[in-house]
């Protein structure tokens, strides 16, 4: 996601919610970003079969597509063997 889209890590981990994601992947499919379509061009990337280019994250099943409670989302995070962290809140200044 970073290399296509030149996005830092952490406005892709706190920003892009699934929506958009689907939005931008099937974008993606018809029209491939630029360092993708220079990495094919060059034959540094294999082509997918057409079956395989676009798959809907709501026909994942690793991957939810409907809202999920903090405690439900903490437990995909640990089954996945991923940290469970608790947003810190940000100081503000008056």
């Amino acid at each position: 996601m970073a290399y296509c889209t030149g996005w830092p890590i952490p406005h892709i981990r706190d920003e892009l919610d699934l929506p958009t994601l689907t939005a931008l992947r099937e974008q993606w499919a018809q029209f491939p970003p630029l360092p993708v379509m220079v990495a094919h061009y060059l034959g540094a990337a294999k082509p997918r079969a057409a079956a395989d280019r676009v798959q809907r994250l709501d026909e994942q099943t690793f991957i939810p597509t409907q809202g999920l409670t903090s405690k439900a989302f903490d437990d995909l995070l640990a089954s996945m063997q991923l940290p469970v962290t608790k947003p810190t809140p940000t100081p503000t200044t008056p």
